[in-house]
């Protein structure tokens, strides 16, 4: 069972399954008879284009955009509260993409400095469930295209290493979905009766 106020974050490269699994877990959650709310989180209180800056903007402004990072940390706080935190009052949330999906194009983008990052994701509003979808770049690439192999390759290490630095669950998601959300459930579980 999902405790009342759970926040489930699905994080991972593009390419990843976010929105496929947050969606087939919802409805498995939902046939449980627990009522839950589903949000994206590409959409934040400020900076809603945050997600939408081309590479080549970034790279003329990288320097220039590293002094945002302090706007960028205050941004995710007044999302959490404004967004997250109102929603979760009444009902379990689904997230698909979180805030350590921006710390990963933050980093991706050479605008966070590794040293940056490890304090910026330990001050980050922790989910109570936070699951890092993992694919291989190859996958991703077929899936998406967004990016080079290299360039996904180089996604894949960031989103690991975030894994590991906030030890959120990491799932492979190269097999059937309901084995994937299965697992998910699984944890869930699990960790709900720890509590």
């Amino acid at each position: 069972m999902v405790h009342k106020n759970a926040l489930i974050v699905l994080c991972g490269m593009d390419g990843a399954g976010k929105s496929t699994v947050a969606q087939e877990l919802k409805e498995k959650l939902r046939d449980q008879k627990i009522a839950i709310d589903y949000v994206h989180g590409h959409t934040y209180s400020v900076s809603s284009n945050s997600f939408g800056f081309s590479e080549k903007i970034i790279s003329k402004t990288r320097r220039l955009l590293m002094f945002f990072i302090p706007f960028a940390y205050i941004d995710n706080l007044f999302t959490y509260f404004n967004k997250y935190r109102r929603s979760i009052r009444k009902r379990p949330v689904i997230s698909d993409r979180y805030f350590y999906d921006k710390v990963a194009r933050l980093v991706f983008y050479k605008i966070m400095p590794h040293w940056i990052e490890s304090f910026f994701l330990k001050m980050i509003p922790k989910a109570d469930f936070a699951f890092f979808l993992a694919v291989s770049p190859k996958t991703a690439i077929e899936r998406k295209g967004e990016y080079s192999l290299q360039q996904y390759r180089r996604f894949n290490k960031i989103y690991l290493r975030i894994a590991d630095i906030i030890g959120a669950n990491v799932i492979d998601v190269e097999r059937p979905l309901n084995q994937v959300t299965d697992e998910m459930l699984s944890i869930i579980a699990n960790q709900d009766r720890i509590r």
